[in-house]
This record gives C-alpha cells, sequence and structure tokens, in this order.
C-alpha cells in the first residue's frame, strides 16, 4: 500500500482514528463525493464499528474481525428485528450437532 494508507493507523491507540481517516478520505474521493450525505455518513459509521471489531480482536486475537463487525451490527438492531432475521434465517428439520 502506499504512504498514507490506512494499514499506516495504529488503530489499537485509538480505534476512532479509522473514523477521521475515513472522513479524510472521504474529503478526496472523487466518487465517493458523489454519494449523498446520508451514504456519507452510513459510510464513517460502518468504518467505525470496522474499527471496532479490528480493536477487540486485538485484545482477542482467537476472534475473527468479520464475525464481531456482525455481531456489533447486529447489536444496533433491536431485538424484535433481530428475532425476525433470526426466524427468517433458520433451517426446518431436525437438530443437528
Amino acid at each position: 500500500m502506499r504512504p498514507g494508507s490506512v494499514k499506516d493507523v495504529d488503530f489499537s491507540i485509538n480505534p476512532s482514528l479509522w473514523a477521521v481517516r475515513v472522513r479524510r478520505i472521504l474529503d478526496h474521493v472523487d466518487e465517493v463525493s458523489k454519494l449523498s450525505e446520508a451514504n456519507r455518513q452510513w459510510l464513517v459509521a460502518d468504518e467505525a464499528v470496522w474499527a471496532r471489531s479490528h480493536e477487540i480482536v486485538g485484545r482477542h486475537p482467537h476472534l475473527d474481525v468479520s464475525g464481531v463487525y456482525h455481531t456489533l451490527k447486529n447489536l444496533q438492531r433491536s431485538p424484535a428485528e433481530r428475532l425476525r432475521r433470526g426466524l427468517a434465517h433458520a433451517r426446518l428439520g431436525p437438530y443437528r450437532r
């Protein structure tokens, strides 16, 4: 990666650096500047969740970053929404181990 890339940032010190870095990138990338303000805000917030995921995995290396990310995203949903999604993805048939 080129100098100044996201890989150069140490998120273990301050995970909010991720969101700051994304905001700087958003201000300079032409394709992203075409996004609506709501989409830009979503992107910044989503990148902050990824940063938090990396911070947690830094403390617990046996965890999977994408699994932690999806767990954090699910915790942002209401209990009713989590239940609805769980039931929608439930498998029919006998319980297997």
